[in-house]
């Protein structure tokens, strides 16, 4: 009950604050950010996270034959030597070639 509690209270704030949708670059010690946030305003990155996910899952689509645990680490080993153009021309390239799919997909169908 206190999850569903604190899942209020967080929706709450969403509509009260500013939320902005931008890609945020690496920082002066190499971290990459999925968000942000300052009193009354969020950050939030979607390229990161995307970025990310299709390295992974294309990873398993050209070595199918890589157990999870390198495609982590390989994935991991990417991410951490991209550059910020790197990371936008991969996110830049899933924008163009994807397609959005209405229906839920269900990993156990």
């Amino acid at each position: 009950m206190a999850q569903q509690s604190l899942l209020l209270e967080l929706m709450t704030a969403l509509g009260r604050v500013k939320a902005i949708e931008a890609y945020i670059k690496k920082d002066e010690a190499d971290a990459r950010y999925y968000g942000l946030q300052q009193p009354g305003i969020i950050w939030v990155n979607p390229v990161t996270p995307i970025v990310e996910a299709t390295i992974h899952e294309l990873l398993h689509e050209v070595r199918p034959q890589w157990p999870e645990s390198v495609v982590v680490a390989h994935t991991t080993r990417l991410l951490h030597r991209m550059t910020d153009a790197d990371i936008q021309a991969v996110y830049r390239l899933f924008q163009e070639v994807k397609v959005v799919q209405a229906r839920t997909v269900d990993p156990d169908d």
